[in-house]
């Protein structure tokens, strides 16, 4: 009676723990997302997503999906679903577009809840949970990055419908195609999503090591089970690649090989990219083998990142002291979907840039880490210590709510003291490199220029791509002007009346003479500037004191 009494209690903490942390950063997504800039990439992409719908409202014959340069194959789910909502509101093309990606933000901690709800301990679902919400770089590409995230919010779905499945003894239908459905969706955005099945092998394994299922069953009766076992995990995966296929275009044209082709496209990704790494200039494909770990290092805030220590410890040991407990099986999905992408980076070294923007799948991952091993902290204290300590760490783990707040809307900016914050890292990594601070360039000019003397013409770095991050924001009287190469004049040409530049690849240091009117920088890093074609007497407006 008292163990149902308190498994009750359990279920009623829990649902109203995720409604409550659900509902208040519904409202935070609600307020917030018109802040954001485009992505360097935001309006391919959208096009990319309104050439898909296009493809379905024409009855499967439009091809213009083909002509957004590579986006084809990747699978456009996000994307349609963004053209279709924002084809009912003309104009709003990309705050609905923010609106929707950052929802997917929100479905990822909802997926990682879900799993963390499955401990025993409440507070591992209480400590993760503020460590996701807590971490900037995850919260600033929510808002801004429709790839990625939706990524994490599939993968972090699909990790917990595949711990499901294990979860118990019976291996039931709604399990397996609860699993394929979740797969299935994040296969619809980056066909990486095929790593999640490659975890069945070692989680099924460790989960048959431990229990020894044949043990209690007769010849027949496992054959039996066995063949049963093996039906659904085919009906589960034909489930996965039909809701993949069903959003995707070019999968249309060859269900079984494009998929697979676009797999090994993303794998095998060779286009260089120069990053700015330690404070040199190098070619992706040449970035030593301990980027990916070392920028998560300096990534994430310094409390997650001790307390993750702390939780794989954890555990490794959790899985050595009780094999055979549910929460064994939950360790061990928990431990490969961290540390086996990272492994991988290091064995295979494949082309990535951009930090860590292709992994932030793993960082839902890491928070569950980090609240297991906050939790083992405070079980291991003596009784009169547990509050001050749960008060001590929930505190550690708000910190970075202050770096949020000052680096807001630019959050994927965000660098940690080992790299000496945001300010120690500029010139050394890169910071904005999706440009979008150029939204708050554009808004500078509309508000300080006159529509009068327009048209206004201004200068966008660098190349086509960059110039849809600000021309989106430009008013009527602002005309944009690109140049496919950069500057090396001392002066702007005379047809010119402003300059805006990233300080990416040092874009905001040319035409070094003309006066810089305007600087959009967070916690000492400059992100952009504008310059206008004469001098000023009045200092740049936003400049540090």
């Amino acid at each position: 009676m008292q163990e149902t009494i308190q498994t009750s209690n359990e279920r009623r903490f829990k649902t109203v723990w995720f409604v409550t942390v659900l509902s208040v950063c519904l409202i935070a997504v609600i307020i917030l997302h018109d802040d954001y800039g485009i992505a360097w990439d935001g309006a391919r992409l959208a096009d990319y997503g309104d050439a898909v719908l296009e493809y379905f409202t024409s009855g499967f014959t439009s091809q213009a999906y083909k002509q957004c340069d590579d986006a084809h194959y990747y699978g456009p789910l996000v994307e349609v679903l963004s053209s279709a909502v924002y084809s009912h509101f003309p104009g709003h093309r990309f705050e609905i577009r923010h609106l929707i990606s950052a929802l997917t933000g929100l479905l990822a901690l909802a997926g990682m809840m879900s799993l963390a709800a499955l401990f025993k301990e409440r507070k591992v679902l209480i400590f993760s949970t503020l460590a996701l919400i807590m971490m900037p770089r995850f919260v600033g590409h929510a808002f801004i990055n429709t790839k990625d995230i939706p990524f994490a919010c599939g993968f972090a779905w699909t990790m917990f419908s595949m711990a499901l499945l294990f979860r118990g003894r019976r291996f039931s239908w709604f399990k397996f195609l609860f699993f394929g459905l979740c797969l299935g969706l994040t296969l619809a955005v980056r066909t990486g999503g095929l790593l999640a099945l490659c975890f069945l092998v070692p989680v099924g394994g460790f989960y048959f090591l431990a229990n020894k299922p044949w043990r209690e069953e007769a010849a027949g009766g496992l054959a039996y089970k066995g063949v049963a076992l093996g039906l659904k995990l085919v009906s589960a995966s034909a489930i996965a690649w039909l809701v993949m296929v069903a959003f995707w275009p070019w999968a249309h044209e060859s269900p079984l090989l494009h998929p697979i082709e676009a797999f090994k496209l993303a794998s095998q990704f060779n286009r260089p990219y120069l990053v700015l790494f330690q404070g040199n200039v190098i070619q992706s494909p040449d970035l030593p083998w301990y980027y990916l770990p070392w920028y998560l290092l300096i990534g994430a805030p310094l409390p997650t990142i001790i307390l993750m220590a702390v939780g794989v410890a954890a555990s490794i040991f959790g899985v050595l002291k009780a094999f055979r407990d549910d929460e064994s099986l939950l360790y061990v999905c928990l431990l490969l979907w961290f540390w086996f992408p990272i492994g991988y980076v290091i064995a295979t070294h494949p082309n990535i840039y951009d930090g860590i923007r292709h992994f932030l799948f793993i960082l839902p991952a890491m928070a569950l880490l980090a609240g297991i091993g906050a939790a083992w902290l405070v079980q291991v204290m003596k009784s009169k210590a547990r509050n001050a300590a749960v008060i001590t760490l929930t505190g550690l783990l708000v910190l970075p709510l202050v770096d949020m707040i000052e680096l807001h809307p630019y959050q994927m900016t965000y660098f940690n003291g080992v790299a000496g914050g945001v300010g120690g890292a500029y010139g050394k990594y890169d910071t904005d490199y999706w440009l979008t601070s150029y939204k708050e360039c554009m808004e500078w000019l509309n508000n300080n220029t006159d529509p009068k003397d327009g048209p206004i013409k201004v200068l966008v770095a660098m190349e086509p791509l960059s110039v849809n991050c600000a021309k989106y924001f430009a008013a009527p009287h602002i005309q944009i002007v690109l140049v496919n190469k950069r500057p090396s004049e001392a002066y702007m040409p005379d047809f010119l009346d402003y300059y805006v530049g990233s300080s990416r690849f040092s874009n905001h240091a040319c035409f070094p003479k003309n006066q810089v009117v305007y600087i959009v920088q967070r916690q000492g890093a400059v992100f952009s500037v504008v310059r206008q074609n004469k001098p000023m007497a009045a200092p740049p407006e936003g400049a540090a004191p």
